[in-house]
């Protein structure tokens, strides 16, 4: 009774939300113990502690952000999953066409994309997918529509949307914005 005359002061519209419903709750109360937190700070002065002080370094983001198109194809070679993908895919009886092109880069690297709906998407292997989904998500934390939407724009993996999904329910700065 004390706590509802609290929360009285600030709205009168109280209201019971199931927990299955309150996505919010869930992710800043229930810790995933498989997971490995870490503090993104410490880590940026870490990181950033190990150069020199004469060499100027924008941010982690842009140093991980962009691999070069030989570590993306290297990685695209060694996703078996990715490549079993590409395989089922080369049929053109499916919805999906995967061509190797050449980099954007001017590297003389072919990497594998998507061409399909007149667009070019970059074939993501998982090694990569949660540092492609960071670079674009973190900068806004603009929860799950938007963000699958800027990276389906550009980049493809079979389990995307499921994945950005789980990302974004998870991602305190998401939650934070929709308090």
């Amino acid at each position: 009774r004390r706590h509802l005359a609290f929360v009285s002061q600030f709205t009168d519209d109280v209201s019971h939300l199931p927990g299955s419903s309150n996505i919010i709750a869930d992710a800043l109360s229930r810790s995933n113990p498989q997971e490995e937190l870490v503090d993104s700070c410490s880590f940026e002065d870490q990181f950033v502690s190990e150069f020199p002080s004469s060499e100027t370094v924008a941010s982690v983001s842009e140093v991980f952000s962009h691999p070069s198109a030989s570590v993306v194809r290297s990685a695209q070679e060694a996703d078996v999953g990715l490549l079993n993908w590409i395989q089922r895919h080369l049929d053109p009886a499916t919805p999906f066409e995967p061509r190797l092109l050449p980099s954007s880069d001017d590297s003389g690297v072919d990497l594998w994309f998507d061409v399909s709906n007149s667009s070019q998407k970059l074939l993501v292997p998982s090694n990569l997918q949660e540092n492609v989904f960071h670079v674009i998500h973190s900068p806004s934390h603009s929860g799950f529509k938007a963000t699958y939407k800027a990276l389906a724009n550009r980049f493809y993996w079979p389990t995307i949307k499921r994945d950005v999904k789980s990302w974004c329910k998870s991602c305190l700065g998401c939650q934070r914005n929709k308090v």
